[in-house]
């Protein structure tokens, strides 16, 4: 079986994020509320590139340690920032982590989260060789929930109304999957 480059798929490749050059991008990502939201953990707003620069220097930090892995999705013909892949909270003595996919659009998002998830998930179990990762999605967000079912994840918690949007409340989705259900999945594509 050839083995497949780590960083690189088809389209897509996972790479440091270049805080000076992909900060500016990043903010005006922020101007989707959900997106933002997901940056920080107060309240939603659009952030100017200096703000998203400082979340990303924390969250760099936090790798420095081991307790995270931040990379940024581009495409591999002209090196344009799409999103950027997080895997965060890991608790090494249990092999597990959680997962964070965000995509700056919702036409990235069709065209690219598939495969930027194989990157991530390739990443999360042949590299660090974690044996769970969880990814949680916000109920009203169907084009996450869609990936993560099509990915073979399971959804293990279901937090009530655990999430204010749009005037309104929603359930908070833990979806995980564990590394042999993944291996099995690899295996049926090659044999298919």
């Amino acid at each position: 079986m050839k083995l497949k480059p780590l960083f690189e798929s088809q389209n897509l490749r996972l790479t440091s994020i270049d805080l000076d050059k992909d900060s500016q991008v990043i903010a005006s990502w922020t101007y989707d509320l959900d997106i933002a939201r997901r940056l920080r953990e107060e309240p939603a707003r659009p952030l100017p590139a200096f703000e998203v620069k400082k979340i990303y220097e924390k969250w760099q930090k936090e790798a420095e340690d081991n307790k995270q892995f931040l990379f940024a999705i581009r495409r591999r013909d002209d090196d344009a920032v799409l999103g950027v892949v997080r895997i965060a909270h890991i608790a090494w003595v249990h092999g597990a982590a959680f997962l964070d996919l965000i995509l700056g659009s919702p036409q990235d998002w069709q065209a690219c989260a598939r495969e930027a998830l194989e990157l991530a998930l390739r990443y999360a179990f042949d590299e660090l060789s974690l044996f769970r990762v969880t990814a949680v999605v916000a109920e009203h967000n169907q084009a996450a929930k869609d990936l993560f079912h099509q990915a073979h994840f399971t959804l293990e918690v279901r937090q009530r109304e655990a999430i204010y949007w749009n005037k309104r409340s929603w359930d908070k989705l833990w979806f995980g999957l564990l590394r042999p259900e993944w291996k099995m999945q690899q295996m049926a594509e090659v044999n298919a």
